[in-house]
C-alpha cells in the first residue's frame, strides 16, 4: 500500500515505496530545506522589527529631549 503525505504542496511517495534509507534522507533533505527557509523569513522579519523598534526608541529620545528644554527653559 502506497501512503502519499503532503508537504508544502509537494507530494512524497512513502519511504517504503522509495526505499527507507533513500526516502528518508530525501525528506529530511526537504525538510532542513523548508525549515532554512522560514528561518530566513523569520530573522529577516525580527530584524525589520528591531529597525523599527529602534527608530521609535530614537523619535521618543528626541521627544523628551525636546520636552526637557521647554521645560528648563520656562
Amino acid at each position: 500500500i502506497e501512503k502519499v503525505f503532503r508537504r508544502s504542496k509537494k507530494t512524497i511517495r512513502s519511504p517504503v515505496k522509495m526505499g527507507v534509507k533513500r526516502g528518508m534522507k530525501e525528506i529530511l533533505k526537504q525538510m532542513r530545506e523548508e525549515i532554512r527557509e522560514r528561518l530566513r523569513g523569520v530573522k529577516k522579519e525580527i530584524r525589520e522589527v528591531a529597525e523599527s523598534q529602534k527608530k521609535m526608541m530614537r523619535k521618543e529620545v528626541e521627544r523628551m529631549k525636546e520636552e526637557l528644554k521647554k521645560e528648563e527653559e520656562k
